[in-house]
């Protein structure tokens, strides 16, 4: 059928050129089998309706080339639930600290910010915070190196009391609406 064959084509266009004639093999194939298994099934001979209803299947010639890729991540699988959990600590903390530090110094040298000052320097120290992070993790992924606390993890660090878990989104909330409301109240941010 031309429309399979068309369709492979397109799709060893993106595929490595080494794999080339491997990959239009096995996708020809695997195409034949299933537009036989639904003529099988009307006991008739293949059209090109089945033809169209299994290549709508498999996807777009992009998708399918892109399952023939290498995989290619700045942060692989493996290791970006622990970049998450790196950022949700780091972010959670610096952030407690710069509501401390404004409060200090807010009540110590009568400093005033408003609150787009405050809004961009929070941006701000969010953002470089994420640029560190994320490329202390890229250096890693690609360093080929293994964090050495996540490959030595053992069951016995698990709490007993793991059902009971605190959303660190609510306590990122409090910490930041608690500071507002005490550099408010200290005059340190003047709202107008």
């Amino acid at each position: 059928m031309q429309l399979v064959e068309s369709y492979v084509i397109e799709v060893c266009r993106f595929v490595p050129s080494e794999q080339r004639d491997e990959i239009a093999r096995d996708l020809r194939e695997a195409i034949a089998e299933e537009v036989y298994e639904l003529a099988d099934a009307r006991n008739e001979e293949p059209t090109d309706a089945d033809a169209k209803q299994v290549l709508s299947g498999f996807g777009h010639p992009l998708k399918v080339a892109g399952r023939y890729q290498p995989q290619r991540y700045l942060i692989g699988p493996e290791i970006f639930p622990a970049m998450l959990q790196t950022l949700r600590i780091v972010i959670g903390f610096a952030l407690g600290i710069q509501v401390v530090a404004i409060v200090v110094f807010g009540s110590l040298q009568e400093w005033t910010i408003g609150p787009w000052d405050l809004f961009w320097m929070t941006f701000e120290l969010v953002l470089w915070i994420l640029f560190v992070i994320v490329g202390a993790f890229i250096a890693v992924e690609y360093s080929g190196e293994k964090l050495g606390w996540y490959e030595n993890w053992s069951p016995q660090s698990l709490s007993p009391n793991s059902m009971g878990v605190i959303s660190r989104s609510d306590i990122v909330t409090n910490i930041v609406t608690g500071g507002f409301f005490l550099l408010w109240w200290n005059d340190v941010v003047v709202l107008h």
